[in-house]
């Protein structure tokens, strides 16, 4: 068998497999100079584990997002202010991992962080967890 023709197709599926969808941009490449925090992939958010889905420190939205978020960017270094980012396209696994932690209400190992006067039972309902993606997560 000949290795080196394996190697290539296998090669071809992992960068094929890892573009983004049409319309879908790794921020970093509109605005280099973003501050990206993505903590779903540690251990320091909500859950208190990194949440699947989240492989890495790359933070993805539309092309669309990025762009206004360019401009408000480049509005705020006028003033030396920048923007913070925890979240952006949120993966569908990850979604399904957050609802599977909210089932477990005896599960609050970082509750005194990130949600002390909420009940677990309500994050759900009063909107502090979505149940889709289309959000981003965003601080000056």
């Amino acid at each position: 068998m000949n290795f080196k023709y394996l190697y290539l197709v296998l090669l071809s599926s992992v960068v094929s497999f890892a573009q983004l969808p049409e319309g879908f941009v790794y921020v970093k490449e509109v605005i280099p100079d973003l501050h990206v925090e993505l903590r779903y992939n540690t251990n320091y958010n909500f859950v208190g584990q990194p949440v699947d889905g989240y492989n890495s420190n790359r933070l993805i939205l539309t092309k669309q997002a990025a762009e206004a978020l360019r401009l408000v960017q480049e509005e705020l270094e006028d003033e030396n202010l920048c923007l913070k980012v925890y979240d952006g396209y949120r993966p569908q696994q990850g979604v399904n991992h957050f609802m599977r932690w909210a089932r477990d209400l005896n599960d609050t190992v970082n509750k005194t962080i990130f949600y002390p006067k909420i009940k677990k039972r309500t994050l759900f309902k009063a909107g502090y967890i979505a149940t889709k993606s289309g959000i981003v997560e965003v601080v000056l």
